[in-house]
């Protein structure tokens, strides 16, 4: 189990990788995983990914536990959809 400020970490460098406009989970996880020097499988990176989607930071499109069938895009509440 990881501590609260690795799993922060993670985070942190998650969301600097998601924009406004959608994006595939599968490009956010290996981009993660090339500044993290692939710290850890891209599995954890993709489950870190649906925990910020529940938590509501950001949204998705698609089926979030297949990496290349979903997309992200940090949340906005004044968008136009």
């Amino acid at each position: 189990m990881l501590a609260a400020a690795e799993l922060e970490r993670i985070d942190k460098c998650l969301l600097s990788l998601v924009t406004d406009r959608w994006q595939k989970v599968a490009r956010i996880v290996g981009a993660a995983m090339a500044v993290l020097d692939q710290e850890f499988p891209d599995g954890f990176y993709s489950q870190r990914i649906r925990h910020l989607v529940k938590s509501g930071i950001i949204e998705a499109a698609g089926n979030v536990d297949r990496m290349r069938y979903s997309e992200v895009r940090l949340v906005c509440t004044n968008r136009d959809q």
